[in-house]
């Protein structure tokens, strides 16, 4: 449990690195609003896109600051693009970063704000409903400021486990058993929402008909990509990642040193069957649903696979009480 921990922690110190790179990004992009460069355009995406990578793989491993401060209503909510041109239009409300982490809604913010707002900015021609540049500039640079200030909440949150050289696992829970529950249940909803609500229903193998809207991806098109950064962080939490602890039973990584030995090498097989079938989506996951359903279904089967392994297999062998999501009730895990 302490292994994951430590990931999970690695992995928001990434997060915040990439943040702030996000910010100097757009620093850049926006030191002359009515001047858009190509190259400084493509900086502010990948700053974008190295942010939601890191973001989507720390899913699978949430520690509990993450879950009290609810922080995906700032880092990643699905947004309103009529809202957010309501507020771009809106002169009399500046914009700053404290404005966009604490007063305006969860779906004005966020990296798909982030990803849409920049969409426009780049644009030769702007829409006349897309606000004057330096608007887009002051929208943007509070959108990454607010994501910032939260990445650098949560790391706050955990320097007194930290400095006080407690247990890493008191991250996720109290004890390490406590861990292992909460972190297993994480797991088993991350992948139903992945393969009932979002790919399931888009694919209308979960609903009575096919629900384009359950696919939430932005101008960029980084739906499959969220995917398989879901998947690697999965496959950390089980089978173990970059970063590895050193305990009285030797070098550990994962969850993997509970399991057996049969049990760990069919999940090696089905992680490695799902990232070979999400290899396979092409572009805009969106577009794959659309044009090459039967593809993103294979890809879905794939993970329905996994799921089912971890949810009964992986439950029973180490006596997981399945609970209920602290995202219930949510629209975006």
């Amino acid at each position: 449990m302490t292994a994951v921990a430590a990931e999970a922690l690695t992995s928001y110190f990434l997060l915040n690195a990439y943040a702030e790179g996000l910010v100097e990004s757009i620093d850049e992009l926006c030191a002359a609003p009515d001047l858009v460069d190509e190259s400084s355009v493509a900086a502010a995406e990948e700053a974008i896109m190295r942010t939601r990578r890191m973001w989507s793989y720390t899913a699978a491993m949430q520690i509990e600051s993450v879950k009290e401060r609810r922080s995906w209503a700032v880092m990643d909510w699905p947004i309103s693009q009529d809202d957010i041109t309501s507020l771009l239009l809106d002169d009399s409300k500046d914009l700053t970063s404290e404005r966009i982490g604490n007063r305006v809604g969860a779906d004005q913010r966020g990296l798909g704000a982030a990803e849409y707002l920049l969409s426009l900015h780049a644009t030769p021609e702007p829409p006349p409903n897309s606000g004057t540049a330096q608007r887009r500039c002051e929208y943007m640079s509070s959108v990454a400021g607010a994501m910032l200030e939260e990445t650098e909440l949560i790391l706050g949150d955990t320097e007194f486990i930290v400095e006080d050289d407690e247990p890493l696992y008191k991250l996720i829970a109290p004890d390490a058993e406590m861990g292992v529950d909460r972190i297993v249940n994480d797991t088993i909803f991350l992948l139903e929402a992945i393969t009932d609500m979002e790919l399931g229903r888009a694919l209308g193998e979960t609903s009575a008909e096919a629900r384009l809207d359950a696919i939430v991806e932005g101008p960029m098109g980084l739906g499959a990509e969220d995917l398989r950064h879901h998947l690697d962080g999965l496959r950390a939490v089980y089978l173990g990642a970059n970063v590895k602890v050193t305990s009285d039973a030797g070098e550990t990584s994962g969850l993997h040193t509970l399991l057996d030995d049969e049990l760990v090498s069919r999940l090696t097989g089905q992680f490695d069957d799902a990232r070979a079938a999400l290899e396979q989506i092409d572009g805009p996951l969106l577009d794959a649903v659309q044009d090459d359903p039967a593809t993103v279904s294979d890809a879905r089967a794939a993970l329905k696979v996994l799921q089912v392994t971890i949810s009964t297999e992986v439950v029973a062998h180490l006596g997981v009480t399945i609970g209920f999501s602290d995202a219930d009730g949510d629209s975006s895990a």
